[in-house]
Parts: C-alpha cells; structure tokens; sequence
C-alpha cells in the first residue's frame, strides 16, 4: 500500500500464526514507524493522572 502509515499495515496483524509471526510484525511495525518519526507530545494532565491512581489504589484497598 504506497503511503500508508504503519495505522494501515496494523490491519494485517490479524493474520499471525503464532510469536514468531508477531515478533516479526512488531519489529517491521517499529521500523516503518521510525522511518518518519515524531516527537512524543505528552497531553494529559498529571493531576488527573494521579487523581485516577488514587482512586483505583482505594478500590482495591476497599476489596481487600
């Protein structure tokens, strides 16, 4: 598929036999996605973040 980002090679993943065949897949993925790298740019608020964590912390503790 000329042009097509590694988001349209994903769709042949689904016709892996085994690690071996994912291991491959994985490592073709990573080296057509570097072939055009971006930066990472990061978009969530940490506050939140840490919100989110506390609240599953006292999930857990509460089914303990």
């Amino acid at each position: 598929m000329e042009g097509a980002g590694p988001s349209h090679q994903a769709a042949g993943w689904w016709h892996i036999n085994g690690v071996v065949d994912l291991q491959a897949a994985i490592n073709r993925f990573v080296a057509d996605d570097n072939q055009q790298p971006k930066p990472f740019v990061w978009t969530a608020d940490p506050d939140k973040i840490i919100a989110a964590a506390a609240r599953g912390h006292q999930v857990l503790e509460s089914i303990r």
